[in-house]
Order: structure tokens, then C-alpha cells, then sequence
């Protein structure tokens, strides 16, 4: 916010990964990946039968660092992992309609996430390596382009006045019984826009509740 408080920040998370053809060739070890990934184990045998082609295929995206390295410790042949961001927002339902959210790509859906998308998001290196027949990097050999983060997006609005408006706005929609509201504070010395509010709300962080 405009005194530099974060209203979203970035949390880094694991996503576990499969080669479909390099696992199909141990599936005695398909019971213990089930088990880990708390899934019904016919399900994810079929999903890994109809990509056998491919070499790619996610099995769990965005998990707690430490649960992701719970299962890559089983050390199952054609199972990897791979470091992600996920979005979070110290501010709920405050703020929601203003700050909007990302899908599970890191991509802008709704608000100013999706307003400056390219702006926050920045842009992926590349860079060449050697691997081993599981995938993993043995060596790095050249950078070939380095990457370029993303950038911080400064607003005027103060998280406190945001908070407040929302309360009142809350209240107000109570008292008179109204299925929804709007509320705008601005500084009329110079336009600036210090809070903006829409009632009824969600929760950013648990869209899927």
C-alpha cells in the first residue's frame, strides 16, 4: 500500500511432477506414491496410463516445501518436483475487489493482478544443462538468458483506511438491508484513491471454500 505494507506477496510452494514412461516401468512403487500424495491409487495409475507418451505430467501442484520433499525422499524412479510461487494475501476479503487474484499459474485473473499482470509477473531465463537419465541436473553449462523478475507495484490506497471502509461499508450494508454496496475514499486534495470497497466479498486465499 501507499506506506509500503503488503497487500499480496508470493510464497514459494513445490509442485511434484512425473515422466509418465519412466515411471510406468516401476509400478511396484505406484501403492507408495498413491499413499503419498493421499490419492486413490486406480485414478492415478489410469492418469499415468494415458500419458505414456509424454514426458510430463504433474501430480500434485503448489504443496508445502516440506510435504513435497517428503515424497521426493521415497525416491521414486520418474518422480521430481519443481519450485512454484503461490499468491497470498495478508488482507483476505478486505481488499479483495481491488487487489483481484492469480490462477494456479501465477497468472492476473481478476483486479489489479490482472491490470498489471506483465508488470508483476516478469520473465523466465533459459539456460543450457546436462542431466542425468532421471532428469536431474548434473551440470550447468551456459546461461543463456537471464532472468528478469518481477516488479513491485506501489498503490495509494492505506490498508487502514481500506480496513475501515470496509467495516462501515459492512455495517451499512447490514442496517439497511442491502444485498450489496460500494465504497470509494479519496483524498480530495489530490485525487488520490485511498480505499475502494465491494460488499458482498470473497476470500482470495480460499477461493475454492
Amino acid at each position: 500500500d501507499r506506506n509500503g505494507e503488503p497487500l499480496a506477496v508470493s510464497s514459494p510452494v513445490e509442485s511434484i511432477w512425473a515422466d509418465p514412461g519412466e515411471l510406468l516401468q516401476h509400478p511396484d512403487r505406484f501403492p507408495q506414491l498413491a499413499a503419498a500424495l493421499s490419492t486413490p491409487l486406480e485414478p492415478l495409475i489410469e492418469r499415468i496410463a494415458q500419458r505414456k507418451e509424454k514426458s510430463f505430467l504433474y501430480l500434485r501442484r503448489q504443496m508445502n516445501p516440506d510435504d513435497a520433499a517428503a515424497i521426493l525422499d521415497l525416491d521414486i524412479p520418474g518422480v521430481y518436483s519443481q519450485r512454484e510461487f503461490r499468491r497470498f494475501y495478508p488482507q483476505g476479503d478486505v481488499a479483495a475487489h481491488v487487489i483481484g487474484f492469480t490462477n494456479i499459474d501465477d497468472r492476473g485473473q481478476e483486479g489489479l493482478e490482472l491490470a498489471f499482470d506483465d508488470w508483476l509477473t516478469g520473465k523466465p531465463g533459459a539456460k543450457r544443462v546436462i542431466r542425468d537419465m532421471r532428469g536431474a541436473v548434473v551440470e550447468n553449462v551456459e546461461l543463456v538468458r537471464a532472468p528478469e523478475p518481477g516488479r513491485d507495484l506501489a498503490l495509494s490506497i492505506d490498508r487502514r483506511v481500506q480496513y475501515m471502509a470496509y467495516r462501515a461499508l459492512g455495517e451499512a450494508l447490514r442496517d439497511n438491508d442491502a444485498s450489496s454496496a460500494s465504497m470509494v475514499v479519496m483524498d480530495v486534495k489530490t485525487g488520490e484513491i485511498l480505499a475502494m470497497v465491494n460488499l458482498p466479498s470473497y476470500n482470495p486465499n480460499a477461493r475454492a471454500a
